[in-house]
């Protein structure tokens, strides 16, 4: 009985091991909703940190895109394609603003810049690689997910950008800073929250936002702004516009349409985003 018992309790602690050898092995998953009903899922490596902010819940997790920055559950940005993101955003509208009509030879470098959100810095780091820019102006709400990535993502911009000279860095709240401003800027970006309803960021699509960002424009002076996801892909069980119906691509160029004489809307692949995505660029 003894040989037995201790026979059997040896089993018991192999196949113990080889089930734990097994967990071991196996990944923990993150996965994410690109539409309603469709997801995207990966193989979550490591998560490097994980806080509550006042406004959303921030993290910086490994995957099979590198670090990446999630908020609320949805990717804002990853280590191999967040470049793509970010170029995409910044660099048509320096093309734009610095072609002059009379001569595009000789054009007018834009000289000041505002970024709406951005808490990247990634954004900024993109602007400030134009020796033109002699100030940048950069509002965020929320000073936790720039603590984030200036510590946990420095290749995004971190201090190197946080602490250029030509950059003022405030932590409030974009919609109010504008709208209170009188201030002319050559480019305004908006690289903030999809308008999600009631979401903090709404009033930053709407057409009384869009007149005021207009006048705040020097002359030759460009608009632009993400634009959510731009996917081809129609899904057959959501309607164009109904209350399942995500995305916010045509309708912020159709608002923009109401407001500014030439609006350009513009589509990049991020395959980290799962869907390809819009960008929307104006001014008269």
């Amino acid at each position: 009985m003894t040989t037995t018992s201790t026979t059997t309790t040896k089993n018991n602690n192999n196949n113990n091991s080889a089930i734990e050898n097994e967990r071991s092995k196996a990944s923990f998953l993150f996965r994410e909703a690109v539409h309603p009903g469709v997801n995207i899922e990966m193989e979550l490596k490591t998560i490097m940190t994980s806080t509550e902010s006042e406004y959303q819940h921030v993290s910086v997790i490994e995957t099979s895109f590198g670090k990446t920055l999630i908020t609320d559950g949805k990717t804002q940005s990853a280590q191999i394609d967040e470049f793509v993101y970010h170029e995409s955003l910044v660099h048509p509208a320096f093309v734009k603003a610095g072609l002059n009509d009379d001569d595009i030879t000789t054009g007018r470098p834009p000289k000041k810049v505002f970024i709406g959100g951005g808490g990247e810095l990634a954004t900024a780091r993109e602007v400030l690689r134009h020796h033109s820019v002699e100030k940048l102006v950069m509002v965020d709400l929320d000073g936790t997910v720039i603590d984030v990535c200036k510590k946990y993502l420095p290749e995004w911009g971190g201090e190197d950008v946080a602490s250029n000279s030509r950059l003022e860095l405030i932590i409030g709240d974009a919609y109010e800073y504008l709208m209170n401003s009188t201030e002319k800027f050559d480019i305004i970006i908006m690289d903030i929250s999809d308008p999600i309803e009631a979401g903090p960021g709404i009033m930053l699509y709407t057409m009384e936002f869009y007149q005021h960002v207009k006048s705040l424009l020097n002359e030759h002076g460009v608009f632009v702004t993400q634009a959510g996801s731009a996917d081809s892909v129609s899904l057959l069980d959501i309607e164009p516009g109904s209350e399942g119906d995500a995305t916010c691509f045509a309708p912020i160029q159709n608002t923009l349409n109401e407001v500014f004489n030439c609006v350009l809307p513009y589509t990049v692949n991020i395959p980290s985003f799962g869907t390809d995505w819009g960008f929307v660029m104006a001014y008269d």
